[in-house]
């Protein structure tokens, strides 16, 4: 049984977290249904619905879902670096983890998108290169020149977060590991005074080389992530909560200095730090997020990410063009069908591909790697 400072864990997961992922994948797969492939973010439109619900905050703002799953991989890989024995333990990990989920979903969305009717959106053999390398295709750009695409532009996300494990890797790893939390908040610190000093500079040259490097736009919401994990095991707190606070405190000056920031993207921002702090300091107002569907969904989320938005978008648009159904109320049923067939698939891919596939990777590679440390709770 739980107490209000240790949240419920099944299977040797925090279901908490796994509930906030539901949060977070279902805020994107809204933004994506119903905003982002329609006027005025896009040219054309691609829902049979139209733009009606395109600037419904809960859609418009959805893409906000991101910065959550950001938080969430904060305190993950912090806690998944104490439990790794060294940089390749954690390497490979992370490799475990991400790239046979990668592999097959990258497989399955460009066979998909091969035979669509629609053909809304374009796929090549070579975008295959950033998708399964995880590099920024503006990183193969300026090594190899040329132009490199995605499978699915949603994958601009995992570029970041790889970005994000390096560093925090290098950071926990430099130094003991007791200094990890001194160590990322001056790293972030450093971070904040670059970007500002080239912002002031105009220096458009150097800040382009900070944000693929640095990534100085999303860093704070990591470092949030990292924060909260050190609150949570009640260690180094002074460090902790001044993270958190540095990074609450950008978050807050960037919507005060963004004349396009709404009263819900001010809502939607805090509450991501509210609800971080209600999990670490009373994870029994949390109980939503261990509802049993929201933890699957959330276990689940990361081949649902991969999948969702090129193959639901264009599932939609197929089956109302092939229906008869385009421009027509009945059409939302399509979206809430593609939607539970995508989260029907990740269910299944989740279980009968995700899970095998990394367990099968770490026990092979385990041979070649040192005996890490023993945790009392699986980091993904």
């Amino acid at each position: 049984m739980s107490t209000p400072h240790q949240p419920t864990r099944h299977a040797g997961r925090i279901e908490i977290l796994d509930g906030l992922r539901a949060l977070a994948i279902l805020l994107v797969i809204g933004f994506h249904y119903f905003s982002r492939w329609t006027l005025p973010r896009h040219t054309q439109n691609f829902y049979p619905w139209g733009s009606s619900f395109a600037e419904v905050p809960v859609f418009s703002l959805g893409y906000l879902g991101v910065e959550l799953f950001f938080i969430v991989s904060g305190f993950v890989i912090s806690m998944t670096l104490f439990g790794s024995s060294g940089p390749l333990d954690f390497a490979r990990r992370r490799f475990a983890r991400l790239m046979p989920t990668m592999l097959l979903c990258s497989l399955i969305t460009f066979a998909f998108l091969s035979i669509s009717d629609t053909h809304m959106f374009t796929v090549r053999p070579r975008d295959f290169i950033a998708s399964l390398s995880f590099v920024d295709p503006d990183f193969l750009h300026l090594a190899f020149g040329g132009q490199f695409g995605v499978i699915d532009a949603a994958y601009w996300s995992l570029f970041v977060e790889v970005k994000f494990y390096a560093w925090a890797c290098l950071l926990f790893f430099i130094s003991r590991p007791q200094r990890f939390i001194r160590n990322f908040s001056v790293f972030y610190g450093v971070v904040l005074l670059l970007d500002v000093g080239t912002r002031v500079l105009h220096a458009a040259s150097l800040a382009r080389v900070i944000e693929l490097l640095l990534f100085p736009e999303y860093l704070g919401w990591f470092a949030a992530g990292v924060g909260f994990y050190f609150l949570f095991k009640r260690e180094h707190t002074p460090w902790a909560i001044g993270l958190v606070l540095l990074s609450l405190g950008v978050r807050v000056a960037t919507l005060a200095h963004t004349s396009t920031s709404s009263t819900a993207e001010w809502v939607l921002s805090l509450a991501f730090y509210a609800l971080f702090a209600a999990f670490v300091f009373r994870p029994h107002w949390m109980k939503l997020f261990c509802w049993r569907p929201m933890v699957t969904v959330g276990g689940a989320s990361y081949s649902l990410y991969l999948l969702h938005q090129r193959i639901g978008v264009s599932l939609i648009a197929d089956i109302a063009h092939a229906g008869g159904l385009w421009g027509r109320p009945l059409s939302l049923l399509i979206g809430a069908a593609v939607t539970i067939g995508c989260v029907g698939l990740s269910l299944v891919i989740y279980r009968y591909w995700e899970l095998p596939s990394k367990r099968w990777l770490l026990r092979v590679s385990r041979r070649a790697a040192p005996p890490a440390p023993v945790h009392a709770a699986r980091a993904d």
